[in-house]
């Protein structure tokens, strides 16, 4: 399966170079680096572009000084990643933290709660808008299907 991420990376169809980015993602700590910046460099297209960025920036947290870490997680706070306020999490959970990467941490994770919220709740709406359109072609459906078999059963009546 990283292989074939590999070779989507490389593919000039955008949604497969999507799925690349995602599939590699969920194997981050097999990445090299050197792939990602390379393939960030080459993009055009802007989501891919930005995935490979976010990408670039978890790798950058996870293996960085505390510089390049405060720098990635101030990408990183765009993040609507589940994935992303893990890391976050695990870091702020570790004894040793620089006072300023703690502080960066915290807004970064308040900022990744609130987009996952957000996201959260707009599926709900969604969610909760097809449900009521189907309700409602259903009460509207019933009357006009009642009203059809009565009316079909008053002309076979008064035909008698």
């Amino acid at each position: 399966m990283f292989g074939q991420a590999k070779v989507k990376l490389e593919s000039n169809d955008p949604t497969q170079r999507m799925q690349a980015v995602a599939i590699l993602a969920d194997n981050i700590e097999q990445l090299d680096p050197a792939l990602i910046s390379t393939a960030a460099t080459n993009e055009q297209d802007d989501d891919v572009k930005t995935a490979l960025s976010t990408l670039q920036a978890r790798i950058d947290f996870r293996d960085g000084d505390v510089t390049t870490q405060i720098a990635a997680l101030t990408v990183l706070a765009d993040s609507d990643s589940p994935q992303v306020l893990v890391d976050v999490k695990k870091a702020l959970a570790a004894d040793d933290i620089d006072p300023v990467l703690k502080s960066t941490l915290l807004d970064a994770e308040e900022s990744i709660e609130q987009r996952i919220t957000l996201s959260t709740w707009i599926g709900h709406l969604f969610t909760g808008l097809s449900t009521a359109s189907i309700l409602l072609l259903a009460a509207l459906g019933w009357p006009l299907l009642l009203g059809y078999w009565v009316s079909s059963i008053w002309l076979m009546v008064s035909s008698l």
